[in-house]
């Protein structure tokens, strides 16, 4: 299994938008899990101390990347998509003389980074210094050999 940023209780104490329910139990661990793995996708190339397990030990790291993995779930509760990155197929449905509205997703068509990750969570990362895109300098010398 991979790193996963956040916890059940710390996805509830994060909060959600008025009439936005978070998945709880199993569905919380696996939203959380899936979450991470978006979240890690996202830091690919950045540079941040980590302990053996490949978690941050920054505070200020740690907690920018447990609030981008709340921040993925959340968005996915909120908007329909779901976390395999699939948008909501339909806005709303009927039975009686059968009705289905696409969802504004849906019709779009894309699949791009803006559908798939949660424009809060990219936010929390970018205002940690983990995407500012900079090259790392850390360590390197200069100078001839």
């Amino acid at each position: 299994m991979g790193r996963v940023y956040a916890t059940e209780a710390q996805l509830i104490a994060y909060g959600a938008p008025p009439g936005v329910t978070v998945p709880t139990g199993a569905a919380a661990s696996w939203s959380l899990a899936r979450a991470s793995e978006h979240i890690d996708d996202l830091l690919t190339l950045a540079v941040y101390d980590t302990d053996v397990d490949g978690l941050p030990t920054d505070t200020a790291v740690v907690e920018a990347v447990r609030d981008a993995t709340c921040a993925q779930v959340v968005w996915w509760a909120e908007t329909g998509y779901s976390a395999t990155g699939a948008p909501p197929r339909y806005k709303s449905v009927s039975l009686g003389s059968l009705s289905l509205t696409k969802s504004d997703a849906a019709s779009a068509g894309s699949s791009g980074d803006a559908e798939r990750y949660a424009p809060t969570a990219v936010r929390h990362l970018r205002l940690a210094g983990l995407l500012d895109g900079r090259p790392q300098t850390t360590g390197l010398t200069t100078g001839w050999w």
